[in-house]
């Protein structure tokens, strides 16, 4: 709007049986209405809002571009001020007042208060709901949503879950209004993830009197909704797996198809190649003979051939009949090169459509796909089987390995005191309180009389002790 219309004078504000001058130049840039009013009103105008006096004051300073103070006690009075003059600088100073102090303000567009509306005056339409439902993250702080009919508020619900909503702040509201609003809350519960709830609350909810003054079956409202919030997260898991695995088909499908159609183009260029080849060859022939013909004709002077090129009539016919046979055969040859490739790439397309079709149902059948995760669970077990007996055999030779290196310790530290020291109970330091290895007396001696009594023996076989060597003398 231009300031040109604006009033240069002095302006009045009243308020209160009161006159306050102000400047409307100022006033108009801060204020839309009192610029569009101003127009009509051009010397003075009534400021009518029932509002207190510090919240006057603050609003007339503010489109006076003067300081002011404001108590939070009075933020919401100045943000409907602000609104209902159309000051947006105003506005945001007062909403950043309440978020600063905590104080829950109403959108400009008020959805809510707009159902409440239409309800009490019956006029509640299904969009009502819906704009209620697409905020519903932020109308759950208004101290006016539980003034809603619990059914009204339950379809609100409904709508908002297919959207998404932040469950733990739905959690909140719901636990701040069962003691206060129990016939809401009841239906609010079955919406409830009850996964997310901690103990006390769980239990305050299970042993609420109130709760079960609804005879409402909590068992059965609390395995639902675990139930259909589970399911729901393994459908769209599944779902987007076999979404993938269905891309992934449809991109092979195509480079299969760009491959095939590649290949059936360039075995068409070849064969058109080597056609034309064979034509270019018939036809240099037939330009050979037309040639050696013009020679004959211009070396005699008599005869069928005339030496001016005239060709005998009946040449000329076998020439004329050449080429139209050789026409003739080109395009026969094209033809059915065409319809041949034509029928190969309906059967590439058909049988490219069969084996999408055959995958896909064998994609999406529950049963084969049960199959072929227990089939690939089996395979899995069947592995770990497999290196657990790996493992124990492992396990089982390091023990023989180090039962074996203990009875050699025993055997070579007790080889030169056999008579000297009593032996009887020499494996017995391997039955104490503390193990070595985790070795008892028996693992040693079963390892001296297996391994170490064999390898002797064998070595006694092998090297047995020489005579002694006699001299003559």
């Amino acid at each position: 709007m231009s300031n040109s219309n604006i009033p240069k004078g002095p302006y009045y504000i009243g308020y209160k049986d009161n006159m306050y001058k102000v400047d409307p130049v100022i006033f108009a840039q801060h204020s839309g209405k009192f610029a569009r009013d101003c127009l009509i009103q051009r010397d003075h105008m009534e400021f009518n809002e029932v509002v207190s006096d510090e919240t006057f004051k603050a609003f007339l300073s503010s489109c006076q571009l003067r300081n002011f103070q404001l108590q939070p006690l009075y933020a919401l009075e100045l943000l409907d001020v602000a609104r209902k003059w159309d000051c947006p600088n105003l506005e945001r100073y007062c909403q950043d007042l309440c978020k600063e102090n905590g104080i829950v303000y109403r959108p400009k567009n008020d959805v809510l208060g707009n159902l409440l509306k239409n309800i009490d005056e019956g006029t509640a339409k299904r969009s009502d709901l819906q704009a209620v439902a697409n905020v519903f993250d932020e109308v759950m702080d208004d101290d006016r949503l539980p003034d809603v009919e619990p059914e009204i508020l339950f379809r609100i619900v409904l709508m908002a879950e297919k959207k998404g909503f932040d469950m733990e702040k739905y959690i909140k509201f719901v636990m701040r209004i069962i003691k206060t609003e129990p016939e809401t809350a009841i239906l609010l519960i079955l919406r409830i993830n009850f996964d997310l709830l901690p103990e006390d609350q769980e239990n305050y909810i299970f042993h609420c009197p109130m709760i079960h003054e609804q005879s409402i079956n909590f068992f059965v409202a609390m395995a639902l909704s675990s139930v259909r919030w589970h399911a729901r997260t393994e459908l769209e898991a599944t779902t987007n797996y076999h979404i993938d695995l269905l891309n992934d088909f449809l991109k092979n499908i195509e480079v299969t198809k760009a491959n095939l159609i590649k290949q059936l183009a360039d075995e068409h260029d070849e064969q058109m190649d080597e056609i034309m080849t064979v034509l270019e060859k018939q036809h240099a022939i037939i330009e050979d003979l037309s040639d050696i013909l013009a020679e004959q004709a211009q070396k005699l002077e008599t005869g069928p051939l005339s030496v001016n090129g005239q060709g005998d009539e009946r040449v000329n016919k076998i020439r004329h009949d050449a080429e139209n046979d050789i026409r003739r055969y080109t395009e026969a040859v094209n033809d059915q090169l065409n319809e041949n490739r034509a029928r190969f790439m309906n059967n590439i397309e058909e049988t490219i459509e069969n084996v999408k079709n055959e995958w896909i149902k064998n994609m999406t059948d529950p049963v084969r796909v049960k199959e072929a995760h227990e089939k690939k669970l089996n395979e899995i077990d069947q592995q770990c089987n497999k290196q657990q007996q790996q493992l124990d055999q492992i396990q089982g030779e390091v023990d023989t390995i180090k039962a074996t290196l203990l009875a050699k310790i025993v055997k070579d530290k007790l080889q030169g005191a056999r008579g000297i020291r009593d032996t009887t109970n020499a494996y017995d330091v391997f039955d104490g309180a503390e193990k070595i290895w985790n070795l008892s007396s028996d693992d040693v001696k079963r390892a001296e009389r297996d391994v170490i009594d064999v390898i002797e023996h064998r070595i006694e076989a092998e090297c047995p002790m020489r005579a002694p060597v006699m001299n003559d003398d």
